[in-house]
């Protein structure tokens, strides 16, 4: 029988925001199934009242395929910048698409953990290199699923 993972995996970030900021705190669900990051409509809609800008590029043809089937059309790419609370100086620019029914406000995708500032990625940590010489460990946070 094989190992079933009864914990879903999230990490924590913030977004940079207007003026250059490091505001907005999001709580991502880390799924090395999905291709690409995806934001759900509502949280980005809550991002840009709030005074975020970002660059968003038309996504007509793309769709997202569900884990329990079907497909939603997309609602455009648009272009983050984020970085982790306890790494300063490196940010992460991440194109995501915007899907207007998402079941997480954010799901981090292989395309991320796939950036070359990633090392490895573990059960429990992302080892991310931020410099020639240094490799930092981020602890996933595990949440049981119901």
């Amino acid at each position: 029988m094989a190992y079933k993972n009864r914990n879903q995996r999230f990490l924590d970030f913030f977004l940079v925001g207007p003026l250059g900021k490091r505001s907005h705190e999001v709580c991502a669900l880390v799924d090395t199934g999905s291709v690409i990051s995806c934001i759900s409509k509502n949280e980005y809609d809550k991002l840009v009242k709030q005074g975020y800008s970002f660059s968003v590029r038309n996504s007509d043809n793309l769709k997202v395929g569900s884990c329990v089937g079907g497909a939603n059309q997309t609602c455009g790419l648009a272009k983050l910048k984020l970085y982790f609370p306890n790494i300063i100086d490196i940010y992460f620019v991440l194109e995501v698409l915007i899907v207007p029914e998402l079941a997480q406000k954010f799901i981090l995708g292989d395309d991320f953990f796939t950036n070359e500032a990633i090392i490895m990625l573990t059960k429990d940590f992302v080892h991310v290199k931020v410099s020639r010489s240094q490799i930092l460990s981020i602890a996933f946070k595990h949440v049981p699923m119901l």
